[in-house]
């Protein structure tokens, strides 16, 4: 249940109602420009999604037919490809690193850091299971690295250089 101060007392509410966090998720100025931290939490508030972009069906499908990539069911490749995957594949088509890498390249880079991968007829096996592709892709858009310290891998959702 919630309260409400109205006037000097409080009463319960009895209605729906909604609250609002006590931190400061963004300011818009008066010429309608929008300032914040955090695009994950903006977007909990208003609808973004014209602001990034995320791959189609169709740029899945070609991306599935990459020669650089072994991927077991495309069809269901695509079927299953949550928001994140969708991310991946867009960030990694628009850098164009499978076009300025080779197969032999990024295993041997996968090699040097004790990244899993699996390579067959020249070409990178894509996991069949999201957490291993999302892993893949990371490691593809340099979001994975070896722990100085403990020599573990980590992969990062920054691209902040240091």
């Amino acid at each position: 249940f919630s309260l409400l101060h109205d006037g000097n007392v409080f009463r319960r509410i009895a209605e729906p109602a909604f609250s609002l966090g006590t931190q400061l998720v963004a300011t818009i100025d008066e010429t309608g420009a929008v300032r914040f931290k955090s695009f994950q939490m903006l977007r909990r508030i208003f609808e973004l999604s014209q602001f990034f972009q995320q791959a189609t069906d169709a740029d899945l499908n070609a991306f599935c037919g990459h020669g650089s990539l072994a991927i077991v069911d495309a069809v269901a490749f695509v079927a299953d490809a949550d928001e994140g995957i969708r991310k991946f594949v867009h960030a990694i088509t628009r850098a164009n690193i499978l076009g300025q890498h080779t197969v032999a390249d990024i295993t041997a880079q996968a090699n040097a850091i004790g990244f899993p991968i699996t390579v067959a007829n020249n070409q990178i096996a894509v996991p069949q299971d999201r957490k291993g592709a999302k892993a893949l892709f990371s490691f593809l858009l340099d979001r994975v690295y070896l722990g100085a310290m403990n020599q573990q891998l980590f992969i990062t959702n920054s691209h902040r250089p240091l």
